[in-house]
């Protein structure tokens, strides 16, 4: 915020003279930032990161490539990246401070609660943030009462008690710390029950942080999976949005973080290969186990690993049915601890009972019953033993232990539809498509734009086939969409490798350009309502006090008439005590 008012300037190095602005942002001692850089940084920008200056006379220049100009000491450079992990060379580490701006599983999950919390309970949250903007004020406001009462105390002269201004502005702190200090115990109070009441929605925050870093592993699967964290808050935003109400909080919660888990896997898995489905899903099912303390850590090992141990002879009655490398796992496991019947057991119980050959000869072992008291083993466990003497069959045995643990369809093959893609689109998040060789989505799309309205027979649906001098008619097609509304696709990108730069940009503009409409529209929204508020407020306050006067005249009213029945009364009374004196008179 500071920088930005300081004329902060942003800058791309694909960008047409970049150059040129970063010297201006030199000469006037503008704030500059350079984005999206790669782990190559242009050897143009070698002069400003180790700050050659030039001195000539009483000036100072710099130098960048054929421009040369005056350098501004107020001068700041800010460079950035989208790379999760660049790896840059030790000068530049040495010539730059480095910050890493990478969310942490603890900071992603305070983020989420607020998001959580401001949707299910707002009234708390805008009295949390409210309370910590007090509390910061009030540590402010008492650092200055501390640092004025010093500098009087330091330019205090003659006696220090016959000072009666000292004195009184000593008594008027003292008075100002000890409000403030009571003020600050009942806010952190306050702040302690708002967080116990804020427990609740814990468990959805943990499970989206979870999700995010899941997610965010895939790269090393596949170095095309990667998940920004922006797209990731929409569509947890939109599963929040999805959950099925429920009056009871627990439930509530409960239901939220089946969505949020549903709705957040449902928006990757279909971004991934086909072969790599499987892999998300047990990632998933094993990080959520893992946080409910469900899993051993060193049964997981093993099941991740799959070590051998050799140089154990195999006993002549497993020798035809079990293969060295096999028994060689056999005898690893029987290393791993926390199993009732113990794995240690397993070696010798293989050896005299013939069910296990007959278990492990069977097409689909997985699916059946281990012998004896084995059959008590969890499915985890089960899975430890089949990875021994079956690793062909451990592949399906993970899908129904996924499947058995959070459900069927986290496993399922279905194919997605497009109009459920197409939903979780935006204006400003444009849909991709990965092909196999012979696939052409181009139908699917022109059917679901039918469907809604977008055809090229309502020039609001272009198709535009890249290669040979098209991407200007690419660009003028965007631009139609954008400015009328349609839907603009683009196929065949890979052959225009050099020109994504420029379409990347021209998207950002849009995206910049739609939330500053957004932002617009909001605010107008938000105008009207508070506009609407305050006439809903003025009738009420206007039917309170008519109602008030109305209170008043009738409580006047019945005054009136009870003095009035007062008065006939004493009247009365005043006449039957004449008579009463008449009668004694005339009886006298």
């Amino acid at each position: 915020m500071h920088e930005e008012k300081a004329g902060l300037k942003i800058l791309q190095i694909s960008q047409k003279n970049y150059l040129g602005e970063l010297v201006k942002c030199l000469e006037n001692g503008l704030p500059c930032l350079i984005e999206q850089l790669k782990e190559e940084i242009d050897p143009i920008l070698e002069p400003v990161l180790a700050r050659q200056v030039i001195k000539r006379g009483s000036s100072m220049l710099m130098k960048l490539g054929d421009k040369e100009g005056d350098y501004n000491d107020k001068f700041r450079l800010y460079l950035q990246t989208k790379l999760g992990n660049p790896h840059y060379k030790p000068e530049i580490a040495a010539q730059t401070t480095l910050i890493n701006f990478m969310v942490t599983e603890d900071g992603l999950e305070d983020q989420l609660l607020a998001t959580v919390v401001n949707l299910e309970r707002p009234d708390l949250e805008e009295q949390r943030v409210g309370l910590l903007r007090d509390m910061n004020q009030m540590k402010i406001d008492l650092q200055k009462c501390e640092d004025g009462l010093l500098y009087e105390l330091s330019n205090a002269t003659g006696d220090i008690l016959e000072n009666v201004v000292l004195i009184e502005n000593l008594e008027t702190t003292k008075k100002t710390a000890k409000s403030i200090n009571q003020s600050m115990a009942e806010a952190k109070a306050t702040t302690v029950n708002i967080a116990k009441s804020r427990l609740v929605y814990s468990p959805v925050a943990e499970r989206g942080s979870l999700l995010f870093f899941q997610i965010d592993q895939l790269a090393k699967v596949d170095h095309m999976y990667q998940f920004s964290l922006e797209a990731f808050e929409v569509v947890f935003n939109k599963a929040l949005m999805k959950a099925t109400k429920d009056s009871d909080v627990e439930q509530r919660s409960k239901n939220l973080i089946a969505s949020i888990t549903e709705t957040l896997f449902g928006f990757t898995a279909r971004a991934l290969f086909g072969r790599h489905n499987l892999i998300f899903s047990t990632m998933l099912c094993i990080a959520i186990l893992k946080k409910r303390g469900d899993l051993d850590l060193g049964q997981l090992s093993f099941l991740l690993r799959g070590p051998r141990k050799y140089g154990v002879d195999r006993p002549d009655a497993v020798v035809d049915w079990v293969p060295e490398p096999n028994w060689a796992a056999v005898q690893s496991l029987a290393e791993v601890e926390g199993t009732t019947p113990a794995y240690e057991k397993l070696p010798d119980d293989m050896a005299e009972n013939n069910r296990w050959r007959l278990w492990a000869e069977v097409e689909k072992p997985e699916e059946e019953k281990l012998p004896g008291d084995w059959k008590n083993l969890t499915s985890f466990q089960r899975l430890l033993i089949l990875r021994c003497l079956r690793p062909d069959r451990i592949t399906a045995a993970l899908e129904g232990f996924v499947g058995e643990q959070i459900g069927k369809n986290y496993v399922s093959d279905q194919a997605v539809p497009l109009d459920v893609s197409y939903a979780d689109s935006t204006p400003t998040t444009p849909m991709f498509f990965v092909l196999s060789p012979g696939v052409d989505p181009v139908k699917p799309v022109e059917v679901l734009g039918m469907k809604l309205g977008f055809c090229e027979d309502n020039n609001n649906f272009y198709n535009v086939s890249l290669g040979q001098g098209q991407e200007p008619v690419a660009e003028s097609a965007m631009e139609n969409c954008f400015k009328d509304g349609g839907w603009s696709m683009l196929a065949n990108l890979h052959l225009v490798a050099r020109w994504l730069l420029r379409l990347e940009k021209i998207l950002e503009n849009y995206a910049v350009i739609y939330t500053k409409m957004a932002q617009i529209a909001k605010k107008k929204a938000e105008k009207k309502a508070a506009r609407k508020r305050a006439v809903a407020a003025a009738k009420a306050a206007e039917d309170k006090k008519k109602a008030e006067e109305l209170a008043a005249a009738k409580a006047a009213a019945g005054e009136t008439e009870e003095a009035e029945e007062g008065e006939e009364g004493e009247e009365g009374e005043n006449a039957a005590d004449g008579e009463a004196a008449e009668g004694e008179g005339g009886g006298k």
